[in-house]
């Protein structure tokens, strides 16, 4: 989980000198930021995968971190956290799609070529669509 929370950015200090909220999470949450990246936004950026607006069911993504995170409570709780922030955001047909943050929170050019060829990438690709 580390590793994978690795690849979250950190503050361009160009603009700003705070770090992004993401940066004092702990190492499970900030993986699953990078999870909901690969989700929502590699999708978008993927020429394979092409598409206008990605979204996932919130049962999906209870399903997908429910372990990590004690359960459904647990989940949600995380999920309010990543709207809050506005990583992410909910329809009302309780469904998800990227905050705001989220288009900037993960090094895409380090993040792109790994889950380009990642069998987890094409996993949670073909389960986000039975799901979704």
């Amino acid at each position: 989980m580390s590793e994978i929370s690795s690849w979250l950015i950190e503050a361009d200090r160009r603009f700003t000198e705070e770090r992004p909220v993401h940066h004092s999470w702990d190492p499970t949450t900030r993986a699953s930021l990078v999870i909901l990246w690969g989700l929502l936004i590699y999708p978008l950026l993927d020429k394979d995968l092409k598409q206008e607006q990605k979204k996932i069911s919130v049962d999906f993504l209870n399903h997908l971190f429910q372990e990590h995170f004690g359960g459904k409570d647990g989940c949600d709780s995380i999920l309010a956290l990543f709207q809050r922030h506005d990583y992410i955001r909910f329809t009302e047909s309780r469904y998800i799609v990227p905050g705001t943050r989220l288009f900037t929170a993960v090094d895409a050019a380090r993040m792109y070529p790994i889950f380009r060829t990642s069998l987890l990438a094409r996993r949670l690709m073909k389960a986000s669509k039975d799901h979704g």
